[in-house]
């Protein structure tokens, strides 16, 4: 009588295997990139949220991004998100509102659109992760903040005034902290990122960090040069700031070219106060 013998179990060969393991990858990343910004009115905002005893407890939202990949807005957009969420844009001509938000972005190294309207078409209010009001291009990617209706009037005392508007008394004289990168991409050429030592170092105008780099035989690192940008974005990323970069711009008079906290190159109003980065000599090959 013949013997039934049960067939083999089947196991899955390398290719079958590999294919899986692209399936999982492919699924994986698909994963992923479905949280990046698809619909700003939409998006889960990272909320956080203060209330500012200056004014009653009235409630002002840092609507932050969840990941690398989250909404950045520009400027209406940000009003339009804020006022879906029966909110406004915290307004820049308040200096309630302006403590509000300083405590919301200087805390996180993070930018913010400010309510109100400008002189010069195209741009608009932002606070700096420093605290400083600058205007600057509308339709750079940008945090906001949102806050709710007025509350009852408060017997607590409005918080001082910011150190952080203390002038810089002299630019050429002032100790920088300077952060130095080698870029490997130009055998070791030197890049320094001139950062402040203190709340009330110096953050220069376009013209004036130029001056600072020819003072020390070095020159502004210019945006038109890939790996002069990828050494500028290895020193303001990591540090979540922000700095001015060489090169004319294709707008009108006014604005110059700066490396966003995120690593973005936009122009903006030249007489801002920003940290730059200068370079020394390309290596000799």
């Amino acid at each position: 009588m013949a013997t039934s013998q049960k067939a083999p179990c089947c196991r899955p060969t390398t290719t079958t295997m590999a294919m899986l393991l692209l399936f999982l990858a492919t699924l994986a990343t698909s994963f992923r990139f479905s949280q990046a910004c698809v619909d700003p009115s939409t998006y889960a905002y990272k909320k956080i949220e203060y209330r500012n005893p200056a004014e009653g407890g009235r409630l002002y939202i840092l609507y932050d991004i969840n990941g690398p990949d989250g909404c950045l807005n520009d400027f209406q957009t940000a009003k339009a998100v804020c006022a879906r969420d029966k909110l406004e844009l915290a307004p820049q001509d308040d200096s309630k509102s302006l403590a509000a938000v300083r405590q919301l972005a200087i805390s996180r190294h993070v930018t913010s659109w400010l309510d109100g309207d400008t002189s010069e078409f195209g741009l608009c209010y932002l606070m700096s992760q420093e605290g400083f009001v600058h205007q600057q291009g509308c339709n750079q990617p940008v945090r906001f903040v949102c806050r709710g209706a007025a509350g009852t009037d408060s017997a607590l005392p409005s918080p001082p005034p910011s150190q952080l508007s203390q002038a810089c008394v002299d630019p050429f004289t002032y100790a920088y902290k300077k952060i130095e990168y080698r870029n490997p991409a130009e055998r070791g050429r030197l890049y320094i990122l001139y950062d402040i030592n203190g709340p009330d170092g110096c953050l220069n105008d376009f013209q004036t960090a130029k001056a600072v780099c020819a003072r020390d035989k070095l020159e502004l690192a210019p945006q038109d040069d890939s790996k002069s940008l990828a050494a500028v974005s290895q020193l303001v990323r990591s540090r979540r700031v922000t700095s001015w970069l060489d090169g004319k711009t294709s707008e009108s008079a006014g604005l110059c070219y700066l490396m966003s906290q995120e690593g973005f190159v936009h122009q903006q109003g030249c007489n801002q106060p920003v940290r730059f980065v200068c370079r020394g000599a390309a290596a000799r090959p």
